[in-house]
């Protein structure tokens, strides 16, 4: 077992809930009811399930962006179908699966100005704004899509989240 590193405390997080995600949007394409889900809400107000993975995927393209010093070009939210969903979280996937360990590690401790609210930023530590901000983030839009799809029917189980984080530790 590896050690206990910002990196395995951050980036390994992000890619495990964009694998939950995955996981769980493939049980809603399989779903007879399929070709509602992406515009399907919890509640009117609320946004549909393309936005919830679209917004998870860009909260974990900032974090490799912040902890790796890597400028992550800016991706419209313009998902429509499973098929978009899927495409977007390989392609996070990847920019994830470039960011190093001993880069994003050495990150640990620098500062960075974060912007809140208008016109103002507050300087937090990379550590900080991963691990208060960018990592709940990513598991609130993804649990998200999992209530969405649970809402709408779709045979769900809170393993179907939860095994892409207990993965490694699985005997079977």
């Amino acid at each position: 077992m590896s050690s206990f590193t910002f990196y395995t405390a951050s980036i390994s997080e992000a890619a495990k809930a964009l694998d939950a995600l995955t996981r769980i949007l493939k049980k809603g394409q399989e779903a007879t009811n399929a070709a509602t889900l992406p515009s399907a809400s919890i509640y009117e107000d609320m946004l549909p399930l393309t936005m919830q993975v679209s917004i998870a995927c860009a909260h974990a393209n900032k974090l490799v962006s912040r902890t790796t010093g890597v400028e992550i070009p800016t991706q419209e939210n313009n998902l429509r179908s499973f098929d978009d969903m899927h495409a977007r979280i390989a392609q996070t996937q990847q920019l994830i699966a470039k960011a190093t360990m001993d880069v994003v590690n050495k990150s640990v401790n620098e500062i960075t100005a974060f912007p809140i609210g208008y016109n103002r930023t507050a300087d937090l530590p990379i550590a900080a704004l991963a691990t208060d901000y960018y990592l709940p983030n990513i598991f609130f839009h993804a649990i998200t899509a999992y209530n969405i799809l649970r809402k709408e029917g779709v045979p769900l189980g809170k393993a179907d989240y939860e095994d892409a984080f207990m993965a490694l530790h699985m005997t079977q």
